[in-house]
């Protein structure tokens, strides 16, 4: 965000000279703790039995979920826990699904296995292409929310009314 409001006061054609940015304001920053803390109880080989039985709390859950949980946790370490889970579901969910309807794509997925899909020459350029797609209209709304004119306040009334109407599905 800080650069793409940064390029708005740099000319790219004028790179050799000098930039002044003294009317530049840096309104947030986001400090992120990466150190690693052991929370062992007791001994490192302490282990609870599992519950069996009625009333265990098992679940059948949705084995879609359950993916995009383990792909959020596996993104999560790439990064060192950076990313939330919901910056990181709110990625890769619209670029797999727009990714997807790539021409050709979905057809390789059901014609090959898994290792035949990830080697495939077109995958890199569809999820490529397709997160670029969605970080231009993501950074367009972002940019609107951020805007002084009548749109970004339109904007952040429709997000809190999203917010406030989940909000309220959630206490009820």
């Amino acid at each position: 965000m800080y650069l793409r409001q940064l390029v708005r006061v740099i000319n790219v054609d004028r790179v050799a000279t000098d930039v002044d940015l003294s009317d530049l304001v840096l309104k947030r920053v986001k400090q992120i703790d990466r150190c690693k803390a052991s929370i062992t109880l007791g001994s490192v080989d302490a282990s609870l039995p599992p519950i069996s039985g009625a009333g265990s709390g098992g679940v059948n859950q949705d084995p879609q979920l359950v993916r995009l949980v383990e792909v959020i946790a596996r993104i999560n370490d790439l990064f060192g826990g950076e990313l939330g889970p919901a910056e990181i579901e709110g990625f890769v969910k619209p670029v797999a699904a727009k990714a997807e309807q790539a021409p050709g794509i979905a057809d390789q997925i059901d014609n090959n296995a898994k290792d035949q899909f990830l080697d495939s020459r077109d995958l890199r350029e569809s999820i490529v292409d397709a997160a670029f797609d969605v970080e231009s209209a993501v950074g367009k709304l972002s940019d609107a929310a951020m805007g002084d004119d009548a749109r970004a306040e339109k904007l952040i009334r429709i997000i809190g009314e999203f917010m406030w109407e989940r909000g309220r599905e959630r206490n009820a």
